[in-house]
């Protein structure tokens, strides 16, 4: 019968022991430096050996994660880590760098690769080219649908994993550089700063409401649908949690794991109403949503209020009396317990009950409460006890036992169970000069199991003549047996490395300044008229076919070239290229701007040039060149998130680089203007998030493909630093255009056609340098 895995999440050792306790089938944890939660406990060489073969004994597979990015200084030191983590004997590596995935196919040819949600795939396109790459299994994004999953099962090889219960991010994975551009973290490098969980105010058509957690997620459950995901044919079903406690791992893997078992057991999935109160008691968001399997977005998916836990309402203020209130209760509370009632704006008043009790409680507050407002536990002593106490009993594994005894022969042992069977010998039975041992006596002295997480299912003594051995052998070899079955899996062996030479980049400065622009309103084209560029990227969706072939048409005699810029998510077969573009403009562009996985394989049909956006991710030389060796790859943007020192160790005779605009920080399948208002479907809107410090975030609304694009609010300016680029190796620079006026595009196009450099204080703006000085960590 199929059954899916129940992958737990570990960030500490503590956490592990609950995962395998409450009864999953596989972890997920990473190393100290390079996993994408650098903030949690994570696992050092010692603990990693420690929990990989406490693991074995229980059938538990263990998955590393090296989700981020990595620049090119740090590679040799990634690929002897992963050495060292590979011989120790982990089932699978979780990855997002692309040009890590494809070394260690080839420096690691047996490697078991997980191509992490940091992938940001989301397609049949998206899974085949990972296919290629030779990976085994893929998360795929949190935001597809069940039927779109159902979908890439039919038509790939592709073992799926998906996320059934935890946090969601706002934006796509592996697309979000907000933190990294208001924050100096970067989420791709496993230190996200979550500024989608602050406050912001939306400006729309001049309208402003209230401020409000609007790019805040509730997080996910799919307990109560697992029927529907089980029947999908989901290979992995995922929790999110490295960054949670060791209770709220093992509540959620024992929840998942037993409801799994019952609905393939009976059919028929009946959730007990005690654990959907447990679940929410132990971490919420303002209850939880199915996610993304039945809704492709809207406000039921958004906490507004508060983006932190919680807790559950169990009462409500009854009375006052100056600073002093009657609390009524509507369950029990105990000492410990962390109580709060939530005022305006997500300021609240918390306090620790000092007592056992479920009468009228008083409290006392100087801020003033409202008659009527709810109060909630945030932490349950009764829940953590309880989950304490399940998680701390040791797991026995059920064996079956046989001990042979004949006079003049060694005494024999085999332990057995429905999958494996060992077998020990032992010292020479003698024959008894007085009393021989009975089989009772051998059976009791063999039971002796309490020191290991072994459980006797039967023992079997079989005995030839008036045998004898002393305690301390028969101990012996029960020992030796036991031990020798509990590290049965746990022994790994070494697995071949093939050395792979590394090529040492050497850029030579550049005499040459090929000048691209991305257009993303027709109005832009006007103005780009009188300016000589070498290439133009026309955001398509942005355009109706008779606009793009006016441009075509204008260029036709000027060596130009047209590149279509392809949407960022191409989730439906109707949303193919083939399908979205007309066969009269395809003949006539030269190429395509890529800015996902998914898209390659939809670009490829067209027989054009292939250029790799910032979407890709590139940081290292490995990523640069898995992607220009590829069929007919013509050029890519190197990570937005290396500086000018790390970009010069990646390739930069084909590089473009970015020297104006306002950078897409997230990409998201939710909707600003939906959540607070309704869906206009108005293509190419622009409208405004204000953030704490009064910045304005320019909010795009892709209505034809129904997700937003989120961009920082200054932008980005390097047009000055194009000389210096020159001399790096770097021949192409971009500028791209979002909304800017007439007169800013001319003045920009000035800056970066002109021959002399125009310093960026003249430019009368207010701007940002992004990474390019700096980088991030």
């Amino acid at each position: 019968m199929f059954k899916p895995e129940i992958l737990s999440p570990a960030g500490s050792y503590e956490a592990f022991i609950a995962a395998v306790h409450s009864g999953c089938n596989a972890v997920y944890l990473g190393g100290e430096n390079y996993g994408a939660r650098a903030y949690a406990k994570n696992f050092n060489l010692e603990t990693l050996e420690k929990a990989i073969k406490y693991a074995r004994i229980y059938g538990v597979k263990i998955y590393y994660t090296i989700n981020t990015l990595f620049k090119e200084k740090e590679i040799d030191q990634l690929i002897y880590h992963i050495l060292e983590v590979y011989h120790l004997g982990v089932d699978a590596f979780i990855l997002q760098d692309l040009g890590v995935i494809a070394l260690l196919k080839r420096v690691f040819p047996d490697i078991e690769v997980h191509g992490s949600t940091q992938l940001n795939c989301h397609s049949v396109q998206g899974v085949r080219f990972l296919e290629e790459m030779g990976v085994k299994r893929v998360v795929l994004a949190r935001e597809l649908s069940i039927d779109e999953i159902i979908n890439i099962k039919k038509n790939t090889k592709m073992e799926i994993e998906t996320f059934v219960h935890g946090a969601l991010c706002y934006s796509y994975s592996g697309q979000c550089l907000m933190s990294s551009f208001m924050g100096g973290r970067s989420g791709n490098r496993g230190r996200c700063a979550q500024p989608c969980r602050l406050v912001y105010k939306a400006i729309i058509n001049e309208k402003e409401w209230d401020k409000s957690h609007i790019l805040s997620p509730k997080d996910i459950e799919t307990l109560t649908v697992l029927p529907e995901l089980i029947d999908a044919g989901i290979e992995s079903f995922k929790i999110e949690g490295r960054m949670k406690s060791k209770e709220y791992v093992g509540l959620m893997t024992g929840l998942y794991r037993y409801y799994r078992d019952a609905y393939l057991e009976k059919g028929v999935l009946n959730i007990k109403q005690s654990d959907l109160d447990d679940m929410v008691q132990i971490y919420n968001r303002g209850n939880f949503t199915n996610g993304y399997y039945f809704q492709h977005n809207g406000p039921s998916m958004i906490t507004f209020d508060q983006p932190k836990h919680q807790g559950r309402i169990i009462g409500k203020v009854k009375a006052k009396n100056g600073n002093q209130y009657v609390v009524t209760l509507f369950e029990k509370i105990r000492i410990g317990d962390c109580l709060e009632i939530v005022f305006d704006q997500g300021n609240y008043y918390s306090w620790i009950a000092q007592l056992n009790t479920k009468s009228d409680y008083i409290i006392y507050s100087d801020h003033p409460i409202q008659i009527g407002q709810e109060v909630r536990r945030i932490k349950s002593i009764e829940l953590e006890n309880r989950l304490l106490e399940n998680q701390s009993n040791m797991l026995h594994v059920g064996v079956h036992v046989e001990v042979n005894m004949y006079v003049n022969k060694p005494i024999e042992m085999m332990i057995k169970d429905d999958n494996r069977e060992i077998r020990v010998i032992g010292d020479l039975v003698q024959e008894a000069k007085s009393q021989s041992l009975t089989q009772e006596r051998i059976e009791k002295q063999f039971s002796k199991v309490a020191q290991y997480p072994i459980k006797i299912n039967d023992i079997k003594v079989q005995i030839s003549g008036d045998v004898f051995m002393s305690m301390g052998q028969l101990n012996s070899i029960r020992r030796e047996g036991f031990e020798k079955w509990l590290g049965l899996n746990a022994v790994v062996n070494k697995k071949p490395y093939i050395p792979v030479s590394v090529i040492k980049i050497e850029n030579t400065p550049s005499y040459h300044k090929n000048i691209t622009v991305l257009l993303r309103k027709f109005y832009q084209f006007e103005i780009l008229k009188d300016y000589s560029i070498q290439r133009i990227y026309i955001e398509h969706l942005n355009f109706n076919e008779e606009q793009i072939l006016e441009i075509i048409n204008f260029y036709k005699d000027l060596p130009t070239q047209i590149y279509i810029a392809v949407p960022k998510i191409l989730r439906h077969e109707k949303d193919t290229m083939i399908s979205i573009l007309k066969e009269s403009l395809a003949d006539e562009i030269d190429g395509f701007l890529l800015r996902s996985i998914d898209a390659y394989h939809h670009a490829l049909p067209f027989g054009k040039k292939l250029v790799y956006d910032y979407a890709f991710s590139i940081m290292n030389q490995h990523t640069a060149n898995h992607l220009m060796f590829k069929e007919l790859s013509e050029g890519y943007v190197p990570s937005l998130e290396l500086n000018k020192y790390e970009m010069k160790q990646l390739p930069l005779n084909k590089a473009e680089c970015i020297v104006y605009g306002h950078m897409n920080v997230m990409t998201s399948a939710q909707c600003v203007r939906k959540s607070l208002d309704d869906c206009k479907k108005e293509n190419g809107k622009i409208i405004y998030l204000e953030d704490r410090k009064g910045m304005k975030v320019p909010v795009e609304t892709v209505c034809k493909l129904c997700y937003n694009q989120i961009y920082n609010a200054v932008p980005h300016y390097l047009i000055d630093k194009i000389n210096e680029m020159k001399e790096m190796g770097l021949r192409t620079f971009r500028v791209e255009f979002l909304n800017e006026s007439k007169e800013d595009i001319a003045k920009i196009l000035d800056a970066v056609t002109s021959k002399t450099t125009i310093p960026a204080q003249e430019m009368s703006m207010v701007f940002t340098r992004g990474h390019y000085t700096k980088g991030v960590e």
